[in-house]
């Protein structure tokens, strides 16, 4: 699970559930009080049979009702939903099941004992909702038993629990736990494990702690409660390293021998600081707001570092994480254009980041000194560029960074385009380093307007390859994985107007060097002009980053990929994202590309679908415990 992951899944969960839920019927809430303190993951909606009402008046609900749509949002939602709650795999029934007995609340877990295998929690109130409830209960029954399940009944304590055992698996390295179900003080429990089950029934009494009682659970649904001006529709929390091995403990796939995932590198690496990612969300909050989120990243720093640096707060890797907070000039930037998909700003100390990359750099190459032999190949190498990359780049760079997103038509497998631009402190003096490490790395000299710039071919369309460092670092100790892309293939870099500028073809590249006219600027946008309304009334918090996002546009490459049934080729972040959920460790190993799993062949044109996604906005504060996130998602109808 990487850290872009951890932005988009709590959406994935929210509306994988709202677009099943039944009607509404108040009941009083469980809460969190059930979960144990070693809950890793937990996702929570208060008041289930009220949810879909709400989530019906938003764009997406209204997508879900769209008998052309539906298929393909369920399918997607279902999926999403089955990598984390494991309801199917575990109960062997669809969540519209679950979701159709849920009266009050609804909710779903994993907890994670060291040294045992992680277990599921699903807690369902079933007020006003009994006939539902009972069958769920009978559909679960028979779903287990048709798979060989034995059912027994056992004494949890004065109550009586039905017990399923599941027939063994000779060829599996970790064995299913029992499910317990019961009911007790108006909950219908499904839990693994009779010893969890048991614990369950005691933290329902009253008794043991609760994941309300975990410190990191508590911080961050805190810190979101004092920004929201509502209660939430639905809460979420996850403790993202603790989930990781959760998820490990729970796994029957293929480990890979000698390759440690990125993962295991961060937590090394002292990024498990970041003990838990928690939010509240809030559902059809008025015409003009469909959602509006607020995220707490709880990391908080070391004994008697509070308000220090990053670098001292921290250990290793994670002190690269030095975010300050602008106050002003954090506008957007006059050449961004108005077409744009997405746009994100943010603030990085690029000094302390370089500063504390060593111990990262060698842990990702797998090997101690790569970092060292990589800047000494740079200085030192025959071949090489002869640049001191601390003295000649990194301290003439600022502490701004900005990033574009936008696709070409017709939407291709790699139709995707980038524009990252980085402030320059010094450009003059940056230049010729600049130039000097395009050129022996293989560049090719162009020119725009009058206007030099380097541009980066795929290795196959040049005739001069040069690797990183100048052949310094030993080959043997190079990581050489067949499956694995460089980061950037193809690429126009240029040091202009007081910016380093990377971008994936000149045309971007123009626009940034040139810039717009002020009718064509992202800023004359209405859409943006509406989003960024919305999230400054919700918000007046100094950021670090923001971003605005077209979701319509970020989401047409894949959409039409999967129409084309090309979904698993593609090269679009979503594409990408999707195959490093989907395609299995063995895949990943031999390079094969996966099968699509949906049928997108009868999806109606996108013109038809675009309606359903209203534009985005989001917030960044850095704070002394971790980050705070404030985002909004606007309906197109309410603009």
């Amino acid at each position: 699970m990487s850290i872009s992951l951890l932005k988009l899944w709590p959406a994935s969960v929210i509306l994988g559930l709202t677009l099943l839920a039944p009607p509404r019927v108040d009941a009083a809430p469980a809460g969190q009080q059930v979960f144990p303190s070693q809950t890793v993951f937990w996702v929570s909606l208060p008041e289930a049979a009220g949810f879909r009402d709400k989530f019906s008046r938003t764009q997406l609900g209204m997508l879900a009702q769209d008998d052309s749509l539906k298929p393909f949002a369920e399918h997607i939602c279902r999926q999403t939903l089955d990598q984390f709650g494991e309801v199917r795999d575990t109960l062997g029934v669809s969540l519209d099941d679950v979701l159709a007995a849920a009266g009050g609340e609804l909710a779903l877990g994993i907890a994670h004992r060291e040294g045992q295998r992680a277990v599921s929690v699903l807690v369902v109130d079933p007020a006003g909702k009994r006939a539902g409830a009972d069958r769920l209960i009978a559909k679960v029954d028979a779903a287990l038993t048709s798979r060989g399940a034995r059912r027994s009944s056992q004494n949890l304590a004065g109550l009586v629990a039905t017990v399923y055992k599941m027939p063994a698996k000779p060829d599996a390295k970790i064995q299913r736990e029992d499910l317990v179900l019961f009911e007790d003080g108006g909950l219908i429990c499904f839990v693994e494990s009779v010893a969890e089950a048991q614990a369950v029934r005691a933290r329902i009494a009253g008794q043991g702690d609760s994941l309300a009682d975990l410190e990191d659970f508590r911080k961050t649904m805190a810190r979101c409660a004092r920004e929201s001006t509502a209660t939430p529709d639905a809460r979420w929390f996850l403790a993202p390293f603790k989930y990781d091995l959760a998820r490990r403990s729970r796994e029957q796939k293929k480990n890979l021998a000698d390759k440690k995932d990125t993962f295991t590198i961060l937590r090394e690496q002292g990024f498990d600081a970041i003990r838990g990612v928690g939010g509240h969300v809030q559902v059809a909050v008025d015409g003009a707001k469909d959602f509006v989120h607020h995220t707490a990243i709880y990391a908080p720093a070391k004994p008697g570092t509070a308000g220090k640096p990053a670098s001292q707060r921290y250990e290793l890797g994670m002190r690269m994480a030095e975010t300050p907070n602008q106050q002003a000039n954090f506008g957007v930037e006059p050449w961004a254009p108005r077409s744009t998909a997405n746009y994100s700003t943010f603030s990085i100390d690029i000094q302390n980041a370089f500063e504390n990359l060593e111990s990262v750099f060698d842990a990702m190459s797998g090997y101690e000194g790569a970092f060292r032999y990589t800047l000494e190949g740079f200085e030192r190498d025959e071949f090489g560029p002869k640049i001191k990359v601390r003295d000649e780049i990194i301290r003439h760079l600022g502490d701004r960074v900005t990033r574009m997103a936008d696709y070409e038509l017709p939407v291709d497998t790699d139709c995707e385009r980038f524009l990252f631009v980085i402030e320059a402190k010094d450009p003059a003096k940056l230049a010729e380093p600049i130039d000097k490490w395009m050129d022996t790395d293989g560049a090719i000299l162009q020119e725009v307007r009058g206007v030099k710039y380097w541009e980066i071919l795929p290795e196959d369309e040049t005739e001069v390859t040069v690797e990183l460092g100048g052949g310094l670092i030993p080959l043997d100790n190079q990581a050489a994985d067949p499956a694995e892309e460089s980061l950037i293939r193809r690429a126009a870099v240029c040091v202009h107007g007081g910016y380093l500028i990377v971008a994936s073809d000149v045309e971007f590249l123009e626009q940034a060097i040139f810039g717009v006219t002020p009718q064509e600027s992202l800023a004359g946008s209405y859409d943006f002009q509406a989003a960024m309304r919305q999230l400054d009334a919700i918000t007046n918090q100094p950021r670090c980053s923001w971003s605005f996002t077209r979701t319509d546009e970020t989401v047409r490459p894949t959409y039409e990929l999967l129409r084309e049934g090309r979904l698993p080729e593609g090269k679009t972040f979503f594409a990408q994202l999707l195959n490093k959920l989907l395609t299995t460790p063995e895949e990943q190993e031999k390079a094969i590309v996966r099968r699509q799993r949906l049928d997108g062949s009868e999806l109606p044109s996108f013109e038809l679908a675009r309606r359903y996604f209203g534009p985005s906005a989001r917030a960044v504060t850095a704070e002394d415990d971790g980050w705070f996130i404030t985002g909004v998602v606007l309906n197109k109808a309410g603009q």
